[in-house]
C-alpha cells in the first residue's frame, strides 16, 4: 500500500512526531511511500526512543559542524609494570580474591553484527585446531579458574537485539564442559537510531528504524538498570544481584579480543593490592596509524583518560610520547559503575537502506570514559604483552583478522610445549584447551608437563584438550610424534567430569568418577596425513599402549 492510500491522520501524526524529535526529513526521505504497514512499524520502533539521547545525539552531529574548542594538554602516563617475580606474588593474592568470590567477567557481546556475515561474532569459530569459539574459549577459562580456587567467577555476556537470538540458544544449549549455567548471565545493552548527515533518523523500508548499540559503556546502564534483560525475573537491578552474590569486581572486555584473559590471577591481584577504582589495561602501540584509543593524562586536571582514535588531535596521535594502546580490558569495583558516561560520536559508517549506502552517525558510550570522572589516584594503568594479552578479531583477513588471531594462540601453545621439552616446527598448529592445567597463569603453565622427546612435525595439528590420564598415567608419554601434515586431537568433552556446582556459595569442583580420561603411551606416533582423535571416557579411560602407531 502506497503514501496516499494511507489514512492522513497516520501520516500527520508520524509528520508531527517527527518534527518534535528534530528529525523532520526522515518522512520524505524514508517514508515518501510507506503505507499503513510500515508507519505503523516505524510508530511501533518510535515509542522505544530515548529522545532525550536524540537530542543529545543532534546536538553533538551538529557541533562537529562547527569550530572544534581547544584541545587538552596531554602528558604521558607511566604504566605499572610487572616482572616475572612480581606476578609470583601478585597471583596469588589475585587467586585468593577469586577463592572469596569476587569476580565476575562482563564481555561486550552486542554490536550490530556486522562482521563475519552478521550474528553473533561470540560464536564464530576460533581456536585454530578444534574451532571452538570466542564465547566457548572465554567460559572455558572461567572454568578452569573456577575449579583452580574451588569458586566459579561469573560469566556476563552483555548482547544486542541482532546478537540476543544466537547468543540465546547457545547459552541454553551449548555443552561446555560442564560450565555450570547459572554462572552464565545476559545483560541486554540499550539501542538508539542512527542519524543521518543532516541529523534525521533512518528507515529500512519496511519502516523500522535503523539502530545500533549505546556502546559497551552502556553496560554500566545496564547493570544498574532494573530490568537488565527481555524475560529477567526477580526484582532489582543486575548490580545489586551481582552484589548479593557477593561480586565486588568486574573484569570488561571486547568479545572479540581473544587474548583478554579475563581471570589471569596476577592482574586481579595488581588490582586488588593498587585499592584502584579501575584498572586499565595498555599495551603498546604497533603504529602510529593503529586505530586504538590512546591513554593520556590530562595536564590541567591531572586525571587518566583514554582518546579515541576517532578524535584524537593528529599532533598527539602521532607522537611518539604517546606509544599506550588501550586493550578495553578493565578492572573495575562495581561501587564505582555510574550510568553518567560522556558520550563519543562515530561519523561516516555506511549502511545499506533501500539498496543505496548511507553516511550514517551514532552516538555511544565508553566503558573507559570511567577513567575522566574518577580521581587521579584511583585508576591504575597496567602494561601487558601485546602478543598474549591483545589479540583484536574484527576480519577475516590481514590486520587484526581472525587468521592472525588463531595463528598467534597456535604460536602461544606451541611456546609452551616447547619449554616443555618438544620440538614443534614453525608450520605447525597447536591448541591447548584451558582445562589442561591447574592454573590459567601463563607464568606457571605446563610446569608439570613433560614433553620431552615430542616431535611435531611441519604442518602437523595438535589439539590437547584432556586434564587426566588413566589409570595414574600421563594424559600424553614422552616422543609423541606427530607426523607431518598429521592431527592429533585429544579431547574430553566433560574434563572436570560432572562439575559439582553450588548455586548458593558458587563452590565448584570436578567430580573423580566421572572425569573423561586419556593415556598415550610413551613412543607412540601419528603417521604422516593421518588424522586421529582419541576421545577421553569416564571411569577405566582411553589408552592407546607404547609405541603404537595411529594411522
Amino acid at each position: 500500500m502506497t503514501g496516499p492510500l494511507v489514512s492522513s491522520d497516520l501520516r500527520s501524526r508520524v509528520e508531527r512526531l517527527l518534527a518534535e524529535a528534530g528529525s523532520a526529513g526522515t518522512l520524505p526521505k524514508y517514508l515518501s511511500h510507506a503505507g499503513k504497514a510500515e508507519l505503523e512499524s516505524f510508530l511501533a520502533d518510535f515509542a522505544g526512543i530515548d529522545l532525550e539521547w536524540l537530542r543529545k545525539h543532534q546536538e553533538a552531529a551538529g557541533a562537529t559542524l562547527r569550530p572544534a574548542p581547544c584541545a587538552p594538554h596531554y602528558g604521558p602516563v607511566e604504566p605499572v609494570v610487572v616482572g616475572d617475580r612480581g606476578r609470583a606474588e601478585l597471583a596469588d593474592r589475585g587467586r585468593e580474591s577469586l577463592r572469596n568470590g569476587e569476580w565476575a567477567a562482563l564481555v561486550f557481546a552486542g554490536g550490530a553484527g556486522t562482521r563475519f556475515g552478521g550474528g553473533a561474532k561470540g560464536l564464530v569459530p576460533l581456536t585454530p585446531v578444534l574451532g571452538r569459539s570466542f564465547l566457548e574459549l572465554f567460559a572455558a577459562q572461567a572454568l578452569a579458574a573456577g575449579v583452580e580456587c574451588g569458586r566459579t567467577p561469573l560469566l556476563i555476556l552483555m548482547t544486542s537485539s541482532i546478537t540476543a537470538p544466537a547468543t540465546g540458544v547457545w547459552l541454553r544449549s551449548a555443552v561446555i564442559q560442564g560450565f555450570p549455567r547459572p554462572a552464565l548471565l545476559e545483560l541486554r545493552q540499550a539501542e538508539h537510531p542512527r542519524l543521518d548527515d543532516d541529523g534525521d533518523i533512518i528507515c529500512e523500508e519496511a519502516g523500522h528504524i535503523v539502530g545500533t548499540g549505546d556502546g559497551h559503556g552502556g553496560a554500566f546502564r545496564a547493570l544498574l538498570a532494573a530490568r537488565h534483560a527481555p524475560g529477567a525475573t526477580g526484582e532489582g537491578s543486575m548490580a545489586e544481584r551481582l552484589r548479593a552474590a557477593g561480586i565486588r569486581s568486574l573484569v570488561l572486555h571486547n568479545v572479540d579480543n581473544a587474548g583478554a584473559r579475563a581471570f589471569e590471577p596476577w592482574r586481579l591481584g595488581l588490582h586488588r593490592q593498587s585499592g584502584k577504582l579501575l584498572t586499565l589495561s595498555v599495551a603498546e602501540r604497533a603504529h602510529p596509524k593503529e586505530n586504538v584509543g590512546l591513554v593520556l593524562r590530562n595536564s590541567r586536571s591531572g586525571r587518566v583518560e583514554v582518546v579515541e582514535y576517532s578524535v584524537c588531535p593528529q599532533t598527539v596521535a602521532e607522537s611518539p610520547r604517546f606509544r599506550l594502546a588501550h586493550v578495553n580490558t578493565n578492572l573495575v569495583e562495581l561501587e564505582a559503575v555510574r550510568p553518567d558516561l560522556p558520550p563519543t560520536l562515530y561519523r561516516d559508517k555506511q549502511i545499506a537502506v533501500a539498496g543505496r549506502e548511507i553516511a550514517t552517525s551514532s552516538l555511544e558510550m565508553l566503558n573507559q570514559s570511567l577513567a575522566a570522572l574518577l580521581g587521579p589516584d584511583e585508576v591504575e594503568v597496567v602494561l601487558v604483552p601485546r602478543d598474549e594479552f591483545f589479540l583484536p578479531t574484527k576480519t577475516l583477513d590481514g590486520e587484526d583478522s581472525l587468521a592472525k588471531t588463531r595463528s598467534a594462540l597456535s604460536r602461544q601453545a606451541a611456546e609452551r610445549l616447547r619449554k616443555a621439552g618438544a620440538q614443534v616446527d614453525g608450520g605447525a598448529q597447536v591448541e591447548i584447551d584451558p582445562c589442561v592445567t591447574d592454573t590459567s597463569d601463563a607464568a606457571r603453565s605446563w610446569a608439570e608437563l613433560d614433553c620431552t622427546g615430542w616431535r611435531i612435525e611441519k604442518g602437523a595439528r595438535l589439539a590437547l584438550a584432556v586434564r587426566h590420564g588413566a589409570a595414574g598415567r600421563p594424559v600424553v608419554g614422552r616422543r609423541l610424534v606427530v607426523g607431518e601434515d598429521a592431527t592429533l586431537r585429544v579431547v574430553a568433552d566433560l574434563p572436570y567430569g560432572r562439575v559439582r556446582f553450588d548455586s548458593m556459595t558458587r563452590s565448584v569442583a570436578e567430580d573423580g568418577e566421572t572425569v573423561e580420561r586419556v593415556s598415550i603411551g610413551n613412543d607412540v606416533r601419528v603417521a604422516a596425513r593421518a588424522e586421529v582423535l582419541v576421545r577421553g571416557t569416564a571411569g577405566a579411560g582411553t589408552v592407546i599402549d607404547d609405541n603404537a602407531v595411529l594411522t
